[in-house]
């Protein structure tokens, strides 16, 4: 375990340098060479870069999960380290959407509407990321995290609620954007990727959770206060669901899509959040 861990904490370092250079050099290819990058030889190295950069997210997630459950203390930087994981993917979605418009838009003959400044507050947050998984690795590698976690699957029980909470807000956040935008619905499912990489970090946590209690009884996943935190979650849930949902009548949903998308990451960020509310009260 100790070499796997070094292993990967080794190469979210070397992945984190080499994407935090590429992002100095693409803000600056954005700034002097726009259209290089869209339609030019440098989409390649812009592309390259990307795929870098998605790698060291994978990478990192394993680290979070493998680490967070060994190193004793540290909950502010646990807590910013998950934030930014899934703030740097949900950026990541932005770019994407924000390249394909932008480059439409100079297709047609116009410039730029203002969408880049998304983009570069997009690589903003990749770079801070970046930093931040690389002073996460540091750490273990000085702190030797190797062994057995320090508890049964609680840290990584709260993590998975971390990860619920923000990646139900960023999903949230998406719905009422494109709702804003009145994105027609044939381009709706352009979209879905985006949300299922949302709900990715949420699910693959929770599923390193339950491979943690595979040998055990279901009776024995929880402890006593835990199993009295998610019973009060979901009652908290249920009540909140109702009016929350009753409040997107509200909103014009003129293409009848985006209730699902809301009641889902509606429903994610009450249970984690009023789950972490609970557990953390006591």
């Amino acid at each position: 375990m100790a070499k796997g861990i070094r292993a990967i904490a080794t190469t979210c370092v070397v992945l984190g340098f080499v994407s935090f250079v590429w992002i100095l050099r693409d803000l600056v290819l954005l700034a002097t060479d726009l259209e290089g990058v869209l339609f030019g030889d440098m989409r390649l190295i812009v592309g390259l870069g990307y795929l870098v950069l998605l790698l060291l997210h994978g990478f990192a997630f394993v680290l979070i999960l493998t680490v967070f459950a060994r190193l004793r203390g540290y909950a502010a930087l646990k807590a910013a380290t998950v934030v930014m994981l899934v703030a740097s993917l949900f950026m990541l979605a932005v770019q994407k959407v924000m390249y394909d418009e932008v480059g439409r838009e100079i297709k047609a003959g116009f410039g730029d509407a203002g969408e880049m400044l998304f983009v570069n507050a997009g690589l903003v947050v990749n770079g801070l990321f970046c930093l931040l998984i690389i002073v996460v690795a540091v750490l273990a590698l000085k702190k030797a995290v190797d062994g057995p976690a320090l508890d049964r699957g609680a840290s990584v029980f709260t993590l998975a609620q971390y990860m619920g909470v923000v990646s139900g807000l960023l999903g949230l956040f998406l719905t009422f954007s494109l709702i804003a935008r009145q994105v027609p619905v044939e381009r709706v499912w352009f979209h879905v990727p985006f949300f299922m990489l949302f709900l990715a970090p949420y699910g693959v946590t929770a599923l390193f959770w339950l491979a943690l209690r595979r040998r055990e009884t279901v009776a024995d996943w929880y402890d006593e206060k835990q199993w009295k935190d998610m019973s009060l979650a979901s009652l908290a849930t249920l009540v909140l669901s109702v009016p929350a949902l009753t409040l997107f009548l509200l909103v014009g949903d003129a293409d009848g899509v985006y209730w699902y998308p809301y009641y889902v990451f509606l429903t994610l960020t009450l249970f984690s959040g009023s789950t972490l509310f609970f557990y953390k009260r006591a």
